[in-house]
């Protein structure tokens, strides 16, 4: 296997220095099933360390910044009780989770790649990717509560049109990936992801300006039904 999918957490040694992870994950071993069918069973007592560059972002990526070239190091401390997770140091201006589409260690998921098949020359600049306040509300009622839930629908559905749309921004615009409307859609999903958190739900009239320009029609690999593709 030359990548994996891991919860990211905080580095509580202090040992780590920015740049630095650790990584060390239990092996996967396939397994044939019968009918020449395999499934793969994860092996608890057997365990392998990374010590090499690493390239880690998180799903789906949206800035080329969100990729962040790291050096997986060996420590005795984090191998006694570290396993299937990718420990960030604390160390440095910034956390590497934030530089990551503005993330943090609250529950979320990492990929993880080491083979040579995918290399990163440089770090590209993370946005900065400020977060919105948290909505105070004096007194919280049943009608809040009620309004918080189904704009907490409405937002996933929303993250997904943000990341088609993305997909189609950066397939015509000349600069791609790096183009400023998908800096802005990069910046716009990662409010949305916070949404249920702060209260701040983004609203389709944001959306519409960069649908209304690049969404006419959509690439072909998208396989859009009923739409009008190239």
């Amino acid at each position: 296997m030359d990548g994996r999918n891991l919860f990211g957490v905080a580095d509580e040694t202090d040992e780590l220095q920015y740049g630095q992870c650790f990584i060390q994950y239990s092996t996967l071993t396939p397994t044939k099933k019968g009918q020449g069918r395999f499934q793969v069973v994860t092996d608890f007592d057997k365990v392998q360390i990374r010590s090499c560059t690493v390239i880690v972002t998180k799903n789906p990526c949206l800035w080329p910044g969100d990729f962040r070239r790291l050096t997986a190091v060996r420590n005795e401390k984090l191998e006694a009780c570290m396993r299937d997770v990718i420990v960030f140091p604390t160390k440095g201006e910034r956390p590497h989770s934030n530089e990551i589409a503005g993330s943090d260690l609250d529950g979320d998921q990492y990929w993880v790649y080491w083979d040579d098949s995918l290399r990163i020359e440089k770090n590209v600049e993370p946005l900065s990717y400020i977060g919105a306040k948290k909505l105070e509300i004096p007194s919280i009622t049943s009608e809040n509560i009620i309004e918080n839930i189904v704009n907490s629908f409405g937002a996933s559905i929303i993250l997904g049109m943000i990341e088609n749309t993305h997909t189609v921004v950066a397939d015509k615009h000349s600069e791609h990936s790096f183009s400023e409307p998908c800096k802005k859609l990069a910046e716009l999903f990662s409010l949305a992801v916070d949404s249920p958190k702060t209260g701040h739900f983004i609203e389709m009239e944001k959306l519409r300006p960069f649908q209304k320009e690049y969404c006419k029609d959509w690439p072909k690999y998208m396989r859009k039904s009923g739409e009008r593709t190239y």
